[in-house]
């Protein structure tokens, strides 16, 4: 069933709005996936507040266009019909690394990630896929902390077993 003009009006002020307030935009094919894996994944992403949209590939140029987009560097003649487009904002690598875990599983072999779109620039796979492997924050917190942590726990151990040699 195709989409009447009042319906296209919305789905592009929608991804224009969200686009305008979103700083992070991945563009992906996922033909051949079935409907509970999209499910799923949207889930996923849902988790860590981060939308996922199935949108008509003309209806996306328009919002481009409306969001005041440049798009020359997307290569979207040969992107599918629909995309499954994915909206985020704040942490830039949760969206990727979600997205690229997902496409990895070897029976959504057919979901692949075009690329994305970073603050208004946009950036293929290729670029990408390094940033899916970058840990998260709290994680990268937590490895400065431990680091930090280190040297004065060296010392409080050193200071008790000097005190335990001098007791003994």
């Amino acid at each position: 069933m195709s989409l009447t003009k009042k319906q296209k009006e919305t789905i592009v002020k929608d991804v224009a709005d969200k686009l305008s307030k979103n700083n992070i935009l991945l563009l992906a094919s996922f033909s051949k996936i079935s409907v509970e894996k999209i499910k799923q994944l949207r889930k996923d992403l849902k988790a860590k507040g981060i939308d996922f949209k199935v949108i008509k590939k003309r209806l996306l140029g328009v919002a481009f266009e409306k969001a005041k987009i440049d798009t020359s560097a997307i290569d979207m003649k040969n992107a599918p019909e629909a995309c499954g487009v994915v909206f985020a904002s704040g942490d830039q690598i949760a969206p990727v690394r979600t997205v690229h875990m997902f496409a990895r599983v070897k029976e959504n072999e057919s979901f692949k990630v075009l690329g994305g779109l970073f603050d208004g620039n946009f950036i293929s796979m290729e670029r990408l896929a390094p940033l899916a492997k970058v840990s998260s924050r709290e994680e990268l917190y937590s490895r400065l902390l431990g680091q930090l942590n280190a040297p004065l726990s060296k010392l409080v151990y050193a200071v008790k077993a000097i005190g335990d040699k001098k007791s003994a």
